[in-house]
């Protein structure tokens, strides 16, 4: 192991896309700056990544350029997770989704990393699919049809099962949870904090970090 001074604000990030574009890991340190704190960020995405594949690359070698175990090998003080959308626009289904967010959370807890867990954000789920070459339409609404209680447009039903699993093994209690209404109620009426139906502009990176930022220095100096 790895560990860091205790007084030390280290933190972790872990996820798909929306952490390997690097904007998080800056834009976070930036936040913590502004309140007055100095914090050591450490930050591993992999894009297109499901939950299962992040929850994977926390026990991948060092020779795999998406490994995340350095995370738990210097022993940050929280790790923020901010995946899912893949999960959910490729239909995989509100049981592989939270299974694998609560493994992430367990396997954090093992070494007394406190998970920052960012929601299921609101995202363009409609507007993906309409871009869809028409081969890959029908497999989502397949996919959809067995996996789905609420159709393509599922993302209050996965933030439900994860809310359900998270009371259901006793881990609500032991994270952090980022509500992201608090950032963006609904996709539609949030413009200019996309980029593109999926990644957030500068201004949503800016508002999402803002937010996480303020809940970590809640709890570290509590």
């Amino acid at each position: 192991m790895e560990p860091v001074n205790d007084r030390d604000l280290t933190i972790g990030i872990i996820g798909d896309s929306w952490v390997a574009g690097g904007n998080m890991e800056a834009t976070l340190q930036l936040a913590f700056k502004t309140m007055g704190l100095k914090a050591t960020v450490f930050a591993s995405g992999m894009g297109g990544a499901k939950t299962k594949q992040v929850y994977r690359n926390l026990f991948a070698g060092e020779k795999d350029i998406f490994s995340s175990a350095f995370i738990k090998k210097k022993q940050v003080k929280y790790c923020i997770v901010c995946c899912g959308v893949n999960d959910s626009f490729g239909q995989f289904g509100k049981k592989h989704y939270s299974k694998h967010m609560c493994l992430i959370i367990k396997e954090l807890l093992k070494y007394n990393i406190k998970p920052v867990i960012v929601e299921l954000p609101t995202y363009g789920v409609n507007e993906l699919q309409g871009n869809l070459h028409f081969i890959n339409k029908i497999k989502n609404h397949v996919f959809a049809f067995f996996n789905s209680d609420s159709g393509i447009d599922n993302i209050k039903e996965y933030r439900a099962a994860l809310a359900e699993e998270l009371k259901k093994q006793l881990l609500r209690d032991k994270i952090i949870f980022i509500t992201y209404d608090r950032i963006c109620v609904d996709y539609s009426k949030c413009p200019e904090y996309y980029s593109d139906h999926l990644h957030l502009t500068k201004q949503g990176n800016y508002w999402l970090c803002d937010e996480i930022a303020k809940s970590i220095e809640s709890d570290w100096l509590n």
